[in-house]
């Protein structure tokens, strides 16, 4: 597992989230965009996951998740930001992300999205999904009122017209 986390605090906590959790171990912690990918380009290290920030001092994370995805195909990229806007959450899912968290989950739900993942899952902050879910929905049909029932002089008049007969001659014919 690696992190890409400019945060100090924040990388400190993805660390602990990791390793107290049985079976996920920490590779490398990096805390800039040319650091991780650096990191991923000439490490011998064998690597199933990172954690990546987006919003780095020296670039997007949306970069690493790229060269992550090229270069690795077999590691898997959870976006952990505090961006959540749906341009961001498709850009990184676009990148090649297959999670992705908001900054406030706990450290088991961090560790439980790494599992899910490892698993074959795609964890998602349920905020991120139900937007994502609204973006994909398409748009409601109008509700259409039911037509109303014609009464029974509307239905006479429409017959006697439909016959050839002029309005003036329906009109003589009043109601029958």
């Amino acid at each position: 597992m690696l992190i890409v986390e400019d945060h100090d605090d924040t990388r400190a906590f993805l660390a602990h989230s990791i390793a107290n959790s049985p079976g996920l171990a920490l590779a490398g912690q990096v805390a800039t965009r040319a650091a991780a990918l650096a990191w991923l380009h000439d490490s011998e290290s064998p690597l199933d996951a990172i954690l990546v920030d987006l919003g780095l001092p020296d670039g997007s994370g949306l970069d690493v998740i790229a060269c992550a995805s090229a270069i690795r195909p077999d590691c898997e990229t959870i976006v952990v930001s505090v961006f959540g806007d749906e341009t961001t959450v498709i850009a990184a899912i676009e990148a090649g992300a297959v999670g992705y968290l908001h900054k406030d989950r706990t450290a088991d739900e961090i560790a439980e999205a790494i599992i899910t993942v490892k698993s074959g899952g795609s964890p998602v902050s349920p905020a991120i999904a139900r937007r994502l879910l609204a973006r994909l929905r398409p748009a409601a049909a109008p509700c259409e009122t039911p037509p109303t029932p014609l009464s029974k002089r509307e239905t006479e008049v429409l017959e006697w017209l439909a016959r050839g007969y002029s309005y003036a001659e329906v009109a003589a014919r009043g109601s029958s």
